[in-house]
């Protein structure tokens, strides 16, 4: 705060939440947390104003799954828009091992139309720490986005970020890919800090100043 008076300021060592963290509401792991977002414009570079299109943290929690007309459970990402969900304090994303899928992305169409009528494409990622992404590929809307996240990464690397980027290039509509929530269908694996039992703070990125 500027009115510290001392030459380095205040010195931080660290925090604890007393009572722990509120773990996500259910046995159901999904995105619990957001950790960026920013929305793109619509295809005639003007802004989204529609309230419907405009709450990121309508991608957050259990999805609704509802693609039927006027659904209300999604943020659009716009023209390169994008959207970062963690799983809720640094958990991990299980994974089956193998071939099978392990992560889904919900998507809202209204209508449930297909991608051949409504083509609104992301580039899915995941992470470990945010700063270094792995690639699911580019995904077009769909009632079922299932992606294998083992094939993507280095073995043993947990993930406990999702990254979804409108991709407007293969020709996503008026306000891009519409964001319902991701569910890790395995489930995930709580975080615990090395050597400690209870909550504390977790460094995920830290800019640089000079």
């Amino acid at each position: 705060d500027a009115s510290s008076t001392t030459f380095d300021g205040y010195d931080v060592d660290g925090v604890i939440a007393i009572n722990g963290c509120t773990p996500p509401p259910d046995n159901r792991c999904t995105g619990f947390e957001l950790s960026d977002f920013f929305q793109g414009t619509r295809q005639n570079g003007q802004p989204i104003v529609d309230p419907i299109r405009i709450d990121p943290n309508k991608a957050l929690g259990i999805p609704e799954n509802d693609r039927s007309n006027g659904a209300d459970n999604f943020v659009s990402l716009g023209m390169e828009g994008y959207i970062v969900l963690g799983m809720g304090g640094g958990s991990a994303i299980t994974t089956d091992g193998g071939p099978g899928a392990d992560l889904r992305v919900f998507e809202t169409t209204w209508g449930n139309r297909s991608c051949a009528s409504y083509p609104e494409y992301a580039l899915v990622e995941v992470s470990n720490d945010l700063m270094m992404w792995y690639s699911l590929g580019v995904q077009c809307q769909s009632s079922d986005i299932s992606l294998d996240i083992d094939a993507a990464v280095p073995a043993g690397l947990k993930m406990r970020y999702v990254r979804i980027t409108n991709d407007s290039v293969l020709g996503s509509t008026n306000d891009g890919f519409d964001v319902d929530g991701i569910e890790a269908l395995f489930g995930c694996e709580p975080y615990v800090p090395p050597g400690r039992g209870n909550c504390f703070a977790e460094c995920a990125e830290a800019p640089l100043y000079v």
